[in-house]
């Protein structure tokens, strides 16, 4: 039989946050919150609130049986909206950032309806009462460890370079969800690894990013269905909607958007899948080429969440192209790059 033990005791009450919690309703609550001591669930917020408002009062501990036996989870049956903000007792007022979480009364200590479980999923509690004094403990899981780089070879790029031209961009099926941008990367063919793939030559390491509010771009994004590379998917593709193209019109409809954004494109054995978003805060493809010249097609390609050659935060690995005809490349709007780069360098581009 599992014993009980005191995890919530008055140390856990001191060492609490006097909070406020403020409903839509107009409803508020002074109480003192922490990180739950008992689940290790980083987004896990447990309150004390007396029905007198008053914080000096004893609480009552409840006992607890270890998490394991209980198999707890965080979250409240009928949990509400509610605003988290910190409060100055000496000041009596609410002051400092709001977090807003889901509370309700904690499912585990129903018999004292004073203790409120909040599910606040942006951040823990304790890195968001910035507690100086008192290092917030190691309450999450270890972060994974970063996958072990495969290069693409023919066995994942199993469409790969398709010179068929482009339908419009309006007709390209619409994702929303996490992916890579290289409209502007700089590529090498000269990476670690570049020996493992049977695609040789044919292949650049690309500096890319991805989505975030610093730089402005969005979840949308778009793929030119000419350069998806996994043929599965391309042929999905022209089986589904390039005679229809209103049945992959709207967001995830196309099975290759529902398998870029649940990263299910190349088996999970990549983070991210490059594809494309117009950036008019960044640039894009707006340098005009003629050739004889070589480019860096990144569309579909796959990409992990680590530093590339360049410093850029996104390593993608794309097809390189070799053109007679014009094309396009790369870079911040207004900046004048040349269309050849020295080896073994080149810019992602598209033909024109």
């Amino acid at each position: 039989m599992v014993q009980a033990m005191s995890i919530l005791d008055g140390s856990w009450l001191e060492s609490s946050t006097p909070t406020l919690l403020l409903q839509g309703s107009g409803q508020s609550d002074l109480c003192k919150c922490s990180s739950d001591p008992i689940l290790k669930d980083p987004s896990c917020t447990l309150c004390y609130c007396p029905d007198s408002g008053d914080l000096s009062d004893n609480a009552t501990f409840p006992e607890l049986v270890p998490d394991n036996a209980l198999n707890r989870t965080c979250g409240a049956s009928g949990a509400k909206l509610t605003e988290l903000r910190l409060f100055n007792n000496s000041a009596d007022e609410a002051f400092g950032p709001s977090l807003t979480c889901r509370c309700g009364p904690d499912p585990f200590l129903e018999q004292n309806p004073s203790w409120i479980m909040c599910k606040c999923p942006k951040i823990s509690f304790c890195t968001f009462s910035l507690l100086s004094d008192t290092p917030c403990p190691d309450d999450s899981s270890p972060p994974a460890p970063p996958k072990e780089k495969k290069i693409p070879d023919s066995t994942v790029y199993t469409h790969f370079k398709n010179n068929d031209t482009s339908p419009p961009l309006g007709s390209w099926p619409w994702c929303e969800g996490e992916y890579a941008l290289c409209s502007m990367a700089n590529c090498t063919t000269d990476f670690v690894g570049k020996d493992t793939s049977d695609l040789g030559p044919q292949l650049a390491e690309c500096g890319c990013i991805t989505a975030t509010s610093a730089n402005g771009l969005t979840k949308t994004n778009l793929v030119d269905p000419t350069y998806i590379l996994s043929d599965p998917f391309y042929q999905g593709y022209q089986n589904d909607c390039s005679k229809n193209v209103s049945a992959c019109a709207g967001p995830n409809a196309s099975q290759v958007c529902k398998a870029i954004v649940t990263n299910t494109i190349y088996r999970g054995e990549y983070d991210l899948t490059s594809t494309y978003n117009l950036s008019p805060q960044l640039g894009g493809f707006q340098v005009q080429c003629n050739g004889p010249g070589r480019y860096a097609q990144c569309m579909t390609a796959a990409c992990y969440k680590s530093e590339a050659f360049d410093g850029s935060p996104v390593t993608c690995y794309c097809p390189v192209y070799e053109t007679q005809g014009e094309y396009a490349v790369g870079g911040a709007w207004g900046s004048d790059i040349p269309c050849t780069q020295p080896e073994p360098y080149l810019l992602s581009g598209v033909s024109v």
